[in-house]
């Protein structure tokens, strides 16, 4: 058979003057251990700036590209990192053992080289950008109209669309953490992991298309009753407004379909803060004189468990710990996600 040549125009315009990037900062931390290693403490505090960070910046199409990369940007970091360590109890059979970890990360956008804004990526009406004087990665698409005080404003009872899209939220946390115990009882121990996450939003499509096409429990109610629109209404003029708390009742398919669509996704941005048992492991370790003379010096046999359950989240149907996909672009966006993975499964380990 012959070669078939498929042509291929890259969307991306590669830059042969682009420079490296730059990073410049200053780091301190500090370690100690007490009573004999029973209390431990690790403490860092950071604080760096990067220059020229190489982006792909967006072009006329008529040039043939969409992209080109180039030195755009300032963007700052700074925050804490802190482990604390406690062996509570320590005898000859048992111990007791607890790990606190906590991180919080400031990261702000210092300059786009004179850019508004910088699209990172975005799927259908929602895009990821980078914004000044904002944390890198904010949610931008249509939200819906708003008064002075912050109301959403209805007309005949249905939410309005801001004409303008608008920042509708971050993807950044306000901080992360966790907590460890580690219990041993002789041969047998049990090692347990709690993480959270507090802060940051995630858009999800789940609540957008669910609300919308009535297969979510939240479309229940008002389909006796009808609807009324938390917000107001305007009973003045357009270039006067008086606006006074909506009481207009509506259809629950006709709110839905008005409050969320692909027209509006602010009602469909959430808390992605969370708190999750990320894994639970008991372990026994078999007796060394089980092996005599042979090459093991022991071996143990563990039941573990990853991803367990979900303890608290505040966005609904979906794991907020969600991405579109793997690539940095699309964080903080949830399109029809599957459920997230349980994983339960046994390890041996043989020690030589």
């Amino acid at each position: 058979m012959g070669t078939v040549l498929l042509p291929f125009n890259p969307a991306q315009l590669n830059n042969p003057n682009i420079g490296p990037r730059f990073t410049t900062g200053t780091e301190y931390g500090i370690e100690a251990k007490f009573f004999d290693r029973r209390l431990r403490f690790d403490f860092t505090y950071y604080d760096q700036t990067s220059k020229d960070l190489i982006v792909p910046v967006e072009v006329s199409a008529s040039s043939g590209y969409i992209t080109s990369l180039d030195n755009v940007g300032i963007m700052n970091n700074k925050g804490i990192e802190l482990q604390l360590g406690l062996t509570a109890v320590k005898t000859q059979d048992f111990s007791l053992d607890f790990t606190f970890n906590f991180a919080k990360n400031n990261n702000i956008v210092e300059s786009l080289g004179g850019l508004t804004a910088l699209n990172l990526g975005g799927q259908w009406n929602v895009n990821l950008q980078a914004r000044e004087d904002m944390p890198y990665g904010v949610l931008f698409g249509p939200g819906y109209l708003r008064d002075d005080s912050g109301e959403i404003i209805h007309v005949n009872g249905i939410p309005q669309r801001d004409p303008s899209n608008k920042v509708l939220g971050n993807i950044q946390p306000d901080f992360t953490g966790g907590v460890g115990v580690d219990l041993a009882y002789k041969g047998f121990s049990i090692n347990g992991l709690v993480d959270f996450r507090k802060g940051s939003d995630i858009y999800s499509m789940t609540t957008t298309w669910g609300r919308y096409s009535g297969v979510l429990q939240e479309t229940i109610f008002g389909r006796e009753t009808g609807i009324v629109g938390t917000g107001v209404k305007n009973i003045g003029t357009a270039t006067e407004p008086n606006y006074v708390t909506n009481d207009v009742v509506v259809g629950a398919e006709t709110y839905n379909k008005a409050a969320y669509s692909n027209a509006v996704a602010e009602g469909s941005v959430f808390d992605a803060s969370f708190v999750k048992l990320r894994q639970l492991m008991l372990t026994y370790q078999l007796p060394n004189n089980w092996f005599g003379k042979s090459v093991f010096q022991g071996a143990s046999i563990s039941l573990v468990g990853r991803n367990l359950a979900i303890l608290h989240r505040n966005a609904p149907h979906i794991d907020p710990e969600t991405g579109f996909s793997s690539q940095n672009a699309e964080q903080g966006q949830e399109f029809g996600q599957l459920p997230s993975a349980r994983s339960i499964g046994f390890n041996l380990n043989f020690n030589f």
